[in-house]
């Protein structure tokens, strides 16, 4: 279980850091919104596939979902005032 955690901070991170590349890359404004609606989009797809295979709870526990959505924003906040 802690190795597929890992692995998942581990990517997410990874992700985050081509995101930011990419948004240096073309201008910040486009990608701002962009990144709302495919934030929004990826929350959903977790949460739907968690309750069709998990009905009972959440993929991960909610302390790891609140963990995960402050290092995201903390990353982001750091790289916009680059």
């Amino acid at each position: 279980m802690f190795k597929l955690i890992k692995t998942f901070f581990t990517l997410l991170i990874l992700l985050a850091l081509v995101v930011f590349i990419w948004g240096s890359l073309i201008g910040w404004s486009n990608v701002e919104e962009k990144l709302k609606i495919g934030a929004r989009k990826v929350v959903g797809l977790i949460y739907r596939e968690a309750t069709i295979h998990n009905p009972e709870g959440d993929l991960v526990p909610d302390e790891i979902d609140d963990q995960i959505k402050e290092q995201i924003k903390k990353t982001y906040r750091e790289v916009k005032e680059q």
